[in-house]
């Protein structure tokens, strides 16, 4: 074969491509006038007993009139189309519907070859695993999977700088093959191909290119160990969305994540795209605008980056109905600008919490007597997404069921965060369940939030294990443990040494210690930049009876 010669290959090796351009030029306009002719002269019959076989075969399986004209039609071919029909209907199980819809959509399948048609039924249901069922599915939304590719042609796989590849007769074969290369699992495989059958037809110079450049360029590990180093695999991100696969990608993906990268300052293009991989393919034109509204809200360019890393679904935001009124409602309630680019860098999925719920969240402070909710929010953002009935009443019900009061949740307004049923309840009722029994308004909320278990059991004079057995044993009951009933055995045990004076004390020792909650819903990982959410504020108790009425 003569010409010259260009090899794609991929980084890994997955498989390398020989592009062969001069030998698939055109042939002469006379040759072309010729194979015209051979083709025309070859052409199978028109109507005739051919296509009355094919009516019949279609009517005894079951199709309807409408069906059977949609594939019998006008200067159609029907030769073999019969015998195919039946084939299908027969040896792989589809009904006459099923075959009607498929040779209307695939016309090539009237005249394909019985036995490649059969050797890529065989493969979808041995060497892919599918059941039969599932494989008649898979070929209903996608019936060219049966036919084989007869000529070679060229492909352009959209790398920059160019590259032509050219493509041998397709085989699910290599697409199956590149899968397992980058470490999806033959189950997985079968659930993208069922949730995604356009896949097993993607052209593999195609798939090539994108995991080339997923690869290179947006920071993806192509193996699984790799994986395993701070970097997001291909194989779940395929896994997730084998749609990509088939994204272009000099005009789809390279502009896109050069706009992450250049405009944006995202470091980690690969968890923006593994939590958002629609991004990919939405034009930079379409995403700038959250990024011009995120500076508006005085986002800096340098929290830009970090800020997109922690919460990349800000793409899929409306500016104008989400974005737009989440931070009008803040100004509304005096959150100053300053606040509100905190609240934005810290805690981004707050732009998406619709108005109304905000205003819940709002209308709750209020009626259980705080006055500066937008103090009360700056400390704590996430309570203006927490649900009312579901969040917020239980644990204040709660928290006055023991003695606290408004003032004391304003003082440490993180109490919302922390789980009722995992945190707060088993810490209130082991100390009412102590032998010197001590309530959590006495010790302060931040005190005995704020540590971990093992370091609340010995605060209060008890070891971890007597502690993580009394958390068992309630959380397996369905009703808290009842301030009047007796001690648990190995409280008894492990806290008669333990007085109000010994708790006092550790509790004066804990204070000079502020810890963030364990569970904080709804935080992201950037909200360690956000400063004063927990803060304990013990000693400015002006400010807290700001916060209340």
């Amino acid at each position: 074969m003569g010409g010259p010669r260009r090899r794609f290959s991929s980084a890994w090796g997955v498989a390398t491509v020989l592009v062969v351009v001069s030998s698939f030029a055109p042939p002469p306009p006379q040759q072309q006038q010729q194979q015209h002719h051979q083709c025309h002269d070859a052409a199978p019959a028109f109507g005739g007993e051919e296509e009355a076989s094919l009516r019949v075969v279609l009517a005894s399986a079951g199709a309807s009139d409408d069906e059977i004209r949609s594939v019998v039609k006008d200067n159609s071919q029907y030769a073999g189309a019969a015998k195919m029909a039946q084939w299908l209907v027969e040896y792989a199980g589809f009904t006459g519907s099923d075959v009607a819809r498929m040779l209307a959509t695939c016309r090539g399948l009237m005249t394909a070859n019985r036995a490649e048609v059969s050797q890529s039924v065989s493969f979808l249901t041995e060497s892919l695993g599918l059941k039969k069922g599932e494989a008649r599915r898979v070929v209903r939304a996608r019936p060219q999977l049966l036919l084989t590719q007869k000529q070679p042609a060229i492909f352009d796989t959209g790398a920059c700088p160019a590259v032509l590849a050219t493509t041998r007769s397709h085989d699910m074969r290599d697409t199956i093959d590149l899968l397992r290369h980058v470490g999806v699992r033959e189950k997985h495989i079968k659930e993208m191909v069922m949730r995604w059958p356009q896949l097993l037809s993607i052209e593999m110079p195609q798939m090539l290119a994108v995991t080339d450049f997923l690869a290179n360029d947006a920071g993806f590990a192509v193996d699984p160990p790799r994986a395993m180093a701070r970097r997001a695999s291909l194989a779940s991100l395929y896994r997730q969305t084998p749609w990509l696969l088939a994204a272009r990608v000099g005009d789809q993906l390279r502009p896109v994540v050069e706009f992450l990268v250049g405009e944006c300052g995202v470091q980690n293009v690969d968890v923006v795209v593994r939590a958002y991989p629609r991004c990919l393919i939405v034009p930079p034109d379409d995403l700038r605008p959250r990024v011009e509204a995120l500076r508006r809200y005085g986002v800096s360019d340098d929290d830009l980056g970090r800020l997109i890393e922690s919460f990349p679904l800000v793409f899929g935001l409306d500016v104008s109905e989400t974005m737009d009124p989440a931070v009008a409602y803040w100004t509304e309630i005096r959150i100053s600008r300053e606040d509100v680019a905190r609240i934005c860098r810290a805690f981004p999925s707050l732009l998406g919490v619709s108005v109304d719920d905000m205003k819940e969240s709002v209308a709750f402070l209020r009626e259980i007597g705080v006055s500066n909710v937008a103090r009360f929010v700056t400390r704590i953002p996430p309570v203006l997404a927490y649900d009312v009935d579901a969040v917020l009443r239980p644990k204040m019900a709660f928290a006055v069921r023991h003695a606290l009061s408004v003032f004391d949740v304003a003082r440490f307004p993180a109490f919302f965060s922390y789980p009722l049923d995992t945190i707060i309840r088993p810490r209130a009722e082991f100390l009412a369940a102590n032998v010197a029994p001590v309530s959590m308004a006495s010790l302060g909320l931040s005190v005995v939030l704020t540590p971990t278990d093992d370091e609340f059991a010995k605060m209060v004079g008890a070891s971890p294990g007597s502690y993580a057995a009394f958390k068992r044993s309630l959380l397996n009951t369905t009703q808290p443990t009842a301030k009047n009933q007796p001690a648990p055995t190995w409280v008894k045990r492990t806290a008669t040494k333990t007085t109000a004076t010994t708790l006092a004390a550790a509790a004066a020792a804990a204070a000079g210690t502020k810890r963030r909650p364990e569970t904080s819903p709804q935080s992201s990982s950037s909200s360690s930049s956000y400063s004063g959410e927990n803060d304990d504020d013990d000693d400015d108790d002006d400010d807290e009876e700001e916060a209340v009425c």
